[in-house]
């Protein structure tokens, strides 16, 4: 745990061990664990998306969460529950190199004769598939591919809240971080590079049976990717999160940084549930009264 003190009230602070900015407990200033960032941290990528438009989107996803509870529906933008984080992440640099083999069809057309139901001779054109073995080899450079490297934000959620445009991110500075939350990689590079590896194998599958692959119709049937992760750095990209518990599960809602793109699973409210189960009795036993009646 790092120690430093605050420039402006003089008070002595105490940095959690992944923590490299956040505000004085006493007089709310910004606090920037410089050295210890500027050692691991390469790029940063600033927030675009201001916390009222962030808090406009949330507002809009949580909207047609009707089963919600209202203090999630509601609450998490009135309460401005919204907290701008810079969130780290390990950006990979290398080239994936790819060989495949694939059965590719291609459609003819042939027509043929038959005999309808009153007797009468017919002709219709009916599609035949004529399959071929397609081998073939591909390249891909990775530019910045992105792998989560907090343990706080899953890789499930980190590609839904993709992309990022790190063409905007700078050299890290202690002044990019200030006024923000910002924390250091708690996911290791060897955890990070396997995640990195099996991602880029999946994306390699789609874009060669998606784009490279000839042919009306085809089906890949052999696939070896080699990567090469040339370089690693990590960069800090800007995520507004809302993190809340109901009962004894944790939930939270996310909003880019950049783009405002949302996402966020939400709690069902028993409360309305209940209610909407007795509406419904109560609606039945009306039916079923003026039915008998």
């Amino acid at each position: 745990m790092t120690v430093r003190e605050c420039t402006s009230c003089g008070a002595v602070a105490e940095f959690p061990e992944s923590i490299v900015s956040m505000s004085c407990a006493y007089c709310d200033a910004p606090l920037v664990d410089g050295d210890r960032a500027r050692a691991e941290v390469a790029r940063v990528a600033p927030f675009r998306i201001q916390r009222s438009v962030a808090e406009q989107r949330l507002s809009e996803h949580l909207a047609d969460r009707f089963w919600a509870p209202n203090a999630v529906r509601k609450g998490l933008v009135r309460d401005h529950k919204l907290k701008g984080v810079l969130v780290p992440f390990w950006a990979y640099t290398g080239t994936a190199r790819s060989n495949f083999g694939a059965k590719v069809g291609i459609y003819w057309w042939k027509t043929v004769t038959y005999v309808d139901s009153k007797g009468r001779v017919r002709t219709r054109r009916e599609r035949r598939t004529e399959w071929f073995s397609h081998e073939g080899s591909a390249i891909r450079a990775l530019d910045d591919h992105l792998v989560s490297a907090s343990s706080g934000l899953e890789e499930s959620e980190s590609n839904a809240m993709e992309p990022f445009d790190l063409g905007r991110a700078e050299p890290f500075s202690p002044e990019m971080v200030s006024g923000w939350s910002a924390e250091l990689s708690s996911v290791s590079r060897d955890v990070a590079d396997g995640v990195c590896v099996d991602e880029v194998h999946g994306l390699e599958s789609d874009r060669i049976a998606t784009y490279l692959l000839p042919g009306d119709v085809n089906t890949l049937e052999r696939l070896q990717t080699d990567v090469d992760l040339e370089k690693a750095e990590l960069v800090l990209l800007p995520i507004w999160i809302a993190s809340y518990r109901h009962g004894d599960t944790v939930f939270r809602q996310l909003v880019n940084g950049q783009t405002g793109r949302t996402l966020g699973e939400t709690p069902t409210s028993r409360a309305k549930v209940a209610a909407a189960i007795g509406m419904g009795l109560l609606l039945l036993a009306a039916l079923v009264a003026a039915v008998q009646s």
